[in-house]
């Protein structure tokens, strides 16, 4: 730590707090890859530095034990923050309070301001502690103070916007130190912390295995990762890039999915293209325009093979960008296709023209049920037809895929929308809704679906 001793006067060598052997009762005693990860954070260079690692892995404990080493040791603006009010409070603040020696308790009893989201320690140090979820009231406090370092935890559920402005206002001068932690579950590549540490390499990363942190595991804890499948285990327990989640609301799994070559091989969309079985759905805006295609097999199976998604982009643009890289791609002419969709009838953009004034071909709008229009998605991802489900996406669209899991959420008994992706998700639901023919017999009743959503579907209602 003498690299660290150097650097700021405001440190008093904190080696002495930090050795992984020989600690006294009163010091938490660190996993070898919790010390290295800590040395690696106060020597890194750089502005960012990510822990991700899997469960149980000591992230959340490490990063509330690097943000009392600089409380304690620095006259710092520290911001503490996660997606929700309630999450930072009843774990980041509680787990950071375990650190506290009794006078400094006792300091930050007196010095704690609830209404201004904050609180002080001896060393001149001020905390806040605010939700980073721009949707909560609490953001307002992120957004209105100056920083020297910030702890994001559970980083892989805050949104790409909401950490600019978080990096914006890590700008204090003085003391000369300015760094942001965040803490994160493994996420997959379509995730914007992949594309900013694995991809730009914008800042460093340390990997975290659940394996690591056996000794503070219980038994029957690590028995149950034992148990996990190895393609789960290396996402879930050791840390890698990926994802694996469960929908609440559809009853998707890997039948579902598609590898993209098995696509142009097997289903090359302009040969379906000039049979007339191709289908474009939309879901268009002011500012967030998604576009999805399908193309509808013999066997009158769907595959869903190439999506667009579209942010602060007009949406005469967008469709040009689209026309463009159809055509492209698959020699297909986007106005010789069906079409569907939500283009606003009232809303203009910038220029005052009308959007739906923008599409040059037909384009069926009619009004979609929400709750019904997922209880037939549902039929279409469970129902087989020549043995292969009724609907499949492409791996060519990542963020389809991710909308089955992450666009729709079930909230005080109401179905509620989240971005980024809620708007591909739409588009699916319209092209599923307007397109796909179901069978008037059909084996799949709708009790047969995921018992998470029946029991409530009916006394659901559309936020």
């Amino acid at each position: 730590m003498n690299e660290l001793k150097n650097k700021s006067p405001y440190f008093s060598d904190p080696s002495d707090l930090i050795k992984p052997k020989k600690q006294s009762k009163k010091m938490i005693k660190l996993t070898k890859k919790q010390y290295e990860a800590l040395r690696r954070f106060f020597e890194s260079p750089s502005r960012y530095f990510l822990i991700v690692g899997g469960r149980g892995s000591g992230k959340t404990f490490l990063g509330s034990f690097i943000t009392y080493l600089i409380a304690k040791h620095m006259p710092a603006s520290i911001l503490i923050t996660r997606e929700y009010q309630k999450d930072v409070e009843n774990t980041m603040l509680e787990t950071f309070k375990r650190w506290l020696t009794p006078q400094e308790k006792e300091f930050v009893a007196k010095t704690m301001k609830y209404h201004n989201r904050r609180f002080d320690m001896p060393s001149g140090a001020r905390i806040y502690f605010a939700s980073a979820n721009p949707k909560e009231e609490h953001f307002q406090f992120v957004r209105s103070y100056e920083y020297n370092f910030v702890w994001i935890d559970e980083a892989s559920r805050i949104v790409f916007e909401a950490f600019q402005e978080i990096d914006f206002q890590v700008r204090l001068k003085y003391p000369d130190f300015r760094k942001i932690l965040l803490t994160s579950n493994p996420v997959d590549e379509t995730h914007w912390l992949y594309e900013f540490f694995e991809k730009e390499k914008r800042g460093e990363y340390m990997r975290f295995s659940s394996w690591d942190n056996l000794e503070n595991l219980p038994p029957d804890y690590i028995e149950m990762f034992k148990r996990l499948p190895p393609a789960l285990q290396e996402i879930m327990v050791e840390g890698k890039w990926g994802e694996y989640k469960e929908s609440k609301l559809y009853h998707i799994s890997e039948k579902n999915f598609i590898p993209h070559e098995i696509v142009l091989r097997d289903y090359p969309p302009f040969e379906y293209f000039n049979y007339g079985r191709i289908y474009a759905s939309c879901d268009v805006g002011v500012e967030n325009n998604a576009f999805v295609f399908a193309l509808r097999t013999f066997s009158d199976n769907f595959i869903i093979f190439q999506e667009f998604y579209f942010k602060d982009k007009a949406p005469t643009l967008a469709l040009e960008e689209v026309e463009k890289q159809m055509y492209n791609l698959y020699r297909i002419n986007i106005r010789k296709i069906k079409w569907c969709g939500d283009v606003s009838v009232r809303q203009s953009d910038y220029s005052g023209k009308k959007i739906f004034e923008y599409f040059p071909f037909p384009i069926l709008t009619a009004k979609v049920p929400l709750n019904a229009s997922i209880e037939k998605e549902n039929i279409c991802l469970i129902k087989e037809r020549k043995g292969k489900p009724i609907l499949m996406i492409s791996s060519n669209c990542p963020l389809t895929k991710k909308s089955f899991f992450e666009a729709y959420f079930i909230e005080d008994e109401k179905i509620v929308k989240e971005d980024p992706y809620q708007h591909i998700k739409d588009a699916v639901r319209y092209l599923v809704w307007h397109f796909i023919p179901l069978e008037s017999k059909t084996s799949v009743h709708f009790l047969e679906l995921k018992p998470s959503i029946h029991k409530v579907f009916k006394k659901l209602k559309p936020a």
